[in-house]
């Protein structure tokens, strides 16, 4: 099966979250662009390099002085 590919140049949001009770969630990511919403299923351990991931990326952005974007702290 040919792989899907979504792309989004500037995402509105940009969410990883679960949906059940523990033991039986279901990880995902969820990215919105208007009126386009995308819902991937995750292994939790994906969700959670990701997580870690997104927050190095944040942690990197304010350190530089040259950032030209808002960082949420």
């Amino acid at each position: 099966m040919a792989p899907i590919v979504h792309g989004f140049d500037w995402p509105d949001r940009l969410v990883i979250g679960t949906v059940g009770h523990p033991g039986s969630r279901t990880f995902f990511i969820q990215a919105r662009d208007k009126a386009q919403i995308v819902s991937v299923a995750l292994e939790k351990e994906q969700s959670a390099a990701l997580a870690e991931r997104i927050e190095e990326v944040l942690d990197e952005l304010m350190a530089d002085e040259g950032n030209p974007f808002s960082i949420p702290a």
